[in-house]
């Protein structure tokens, strides 16, 4: 990253810091951080170590992670009155990912007299009546502070939100403590298009005609991930008071999933010349290391949005069209810096 792009990122990283002080409140508070990214998704992988950089940073100590599948409700009965229930943040606010959604819902419902916290999202909900239920009970919550990450989202919340602190604020994963390794140059760009419900149908197409390939892992990460995923299932069918030893040990294999991730991209990317993707979190991690890339916009707009307002600041980024447009523009960003 250029002496430019690393001043820029200073200024977002102070920004979002003043926003999360001015959430959090300024004395340190214990934080229970909920809804853990145990999955491949590398770009949530990425938020969650930006959310972690801020909130240490900020003075808070983390007494209590959780993802969705191993969280247990009658923990939080145990926290300090004062833990602040602080929920990822990212891109699954709404219903194409229900799991989710029902679990951040479950959340400001069953523990609505907490102060609760939502990281930078993005809002999307296909469904209306859908995001009207929603709505409502996110206003019924006595003290909830929604954070959003583009102005699109800041709408649609401050509009069915009634009631509800809604602030925008950077998306996390720009404070995430990236290294690049500096590996040699390998031969062509790198191509990284998702295949699921957020890709528009022309990139979809291509990606699968094309044989593009999404996050990839080596075998070897495979094996590492899969091992600390055992440890997990194994802590989530332990009965309560025989769980609670156990708690620490399913803590230190939700964080080597993370890092398992981290450590996944920044293979992928190590020695690029350019990158082409329709991924936001490609797209913020190409920035972050300083790669130059083109970026297309997924299915409702949160790519462009979050682009247009702040990263797209980043001098080696490019917006454009389409996936198809991406890999032209990101061959001739390669050559223009082979020369």
């Amino acid at each position: 990253m250029n002496i430019t792009d690393l001043h820029y990122l200073s200024t977002l990283r102070t920004a979002t810091e003043t926003i999360l002080r001015e959430a959090l409140g300024e004395a340190p508070k214990p934080i229970a951080l909920l809804d853990a990214p145990r999955h491949r998704n590398l770009g949530d992988s990425l938020i969650w170590l930006g959310e972690l950089q801020y909130l240490t940073s900020l003075g808070h100590e983390i007494v209590y992670t959780a993802d969705i599948g191993r969280f247990f409700s009658d923990d939080i009965a145990r926290l300090p009155a004062d833990t602040v229930l602080v929920l990822h943040g990212g891109g699954n606010f709404g219903d194409l990912y229900p799991a989710h959604d029902s679990f951040r819902r479950h959340i400001v419902e069953a523990h609505g007299d907490r102060r609760i916290v939502v990281m930078p999202q993005s809002i999307h909900y296909q469904d209306h009546e859908t995001l009207r239920h929603a709505g409502a009970a996110y206003s019924r919550a006595a003290d909830l502070t929604l954070l959003v990450r583009e102005n699109r989202s800041l709408d649609i919340a401050k509009e069915n939100f009634q009631g509800v602190d809604v602030r925008y604020c950077y998306d996390a994963a720009l404070g995430a403590p990236i290294e690049d390794t500096k590996s040699s140059a390998r031969d062509g760009i790198l191509t990284l298009a998702r295949g699921d419900q957020e890709a528009l149908p022309a990139d979809l197409s291509l990606a699968r005609t094309a044989g593009m390939r999404d996050w990839e892992f080596t075998p070897l990460n495979s094996a590492a991930w899969k091992g600390a995923i055992a440890v997990g299932a194994a802590y989530k069918r332990l009965p309560g008071m025989a769980r609670r030893p156990f708690y620490r040990a399913n803590l230190a294999a939700l964080d080597y999933c993370l890092r398992l991730n981290v450590s996944a991209a920044l293979h992928q990317f190590s020695g690029r010349s350019a990158v082409a993707t329709n991924r936001l979190h490609a797209h913020i991690l190409a920035a972050l290391l300083g790669i130059p890339h083109a970026v297309a916009d997924n299915s409702y707009g949160k790519v462009s949005s979050i682009y247009e307002e702040y990263t797209g600041a980043f001098s080696t980024a490019h917006l454009v069209d389409s996936l198809s447009e991406a890999v032209t523009t990101a061959n001739d960003l390669s050559r223009a810096g082979s020369r």
